[in-house]
Order: structure tokens, then sequence, then C-alpha cells
């Protein structure tokens, strides 16, 4: 994460999110993001599941996962519909990896 924010420009407010936060700093981290219109959220892996920001509007991905419930958990956040909005999620993967694998086989129909 630190390697990605370093990345972005730094008039871009960034904030990270992630494990080794403690619960109590993840909720004003996202009580930041909210008011904050063109901020940017980086997460590994903590936004699966139970972490409601129903305002964002896309969602790059860049860590797959062999689990399509997992996977939709991720986006679920993002694509919840809103009146007026209209969300996109972004899936990056490097090809010839196993991300590649498992993207192909969650967009399989069955």
């Amino acid at each position: 994460l630190n390697m990605l924010k370093s990345k972005l420009s730094p008039a871009i407010t960034t904030l990270m999110y992630h494990s080794s936060i403690k619960k109590k700093e993840r909720k004003l981290i996202i009580e930041q993001f909210k008011a904050s219109p063109k901020a940017v959220l980086l997460s590994a892996r903590c936004l699966d599941e139970g972490v409601d920001v129903p305002d964002v509007d896309t969602a790059i991905v860049l860590s797959g996962s062999s689990s399509k419930r997992q996977f939709l958990q991720r986006l679920g956040g993002v694509l919840r519909p809103q009146q007026g909005k209209k969300a996109q999620s972004i899936e990056l993967y490097l090809k010839g990896t196993v991300d590649e694998k498992w993207t192909k086989k969650r967009r399989q129909k069955k």
C-alpha cells in the first residue's frame, strides 16, 4: 500500500485502511473518507465485509480472489445502488498469473 500511495499525487487525499490499524482508527479513516469527496481509500483486503462506503463510485481491485463470494463482498459497498449514482469497478491483474486465472474463472457463465 505504501508503494501505491507513493505513486499518487501528494495533492490527492490518500487514506490507508489495513489490518494493522486499530478498529477505532479505522472508523475515523472511513469518516474522513466520507467527508472528502476526492479522497482515495487504499485497502488490503480489509474492506471485504462489514464496511459500508456507499458514496464510493469507483473501485480498482489490484488483488484478485479465487472466491466469487469474497470478490462480490469486496465490491458490494461500491456497487450498492443509490439514486443518481453510476458506479464502476476495474480489476487489474498481470497476464500469466494466478489472478488472471481467478478473474477468468469468476467471469465464466455457468
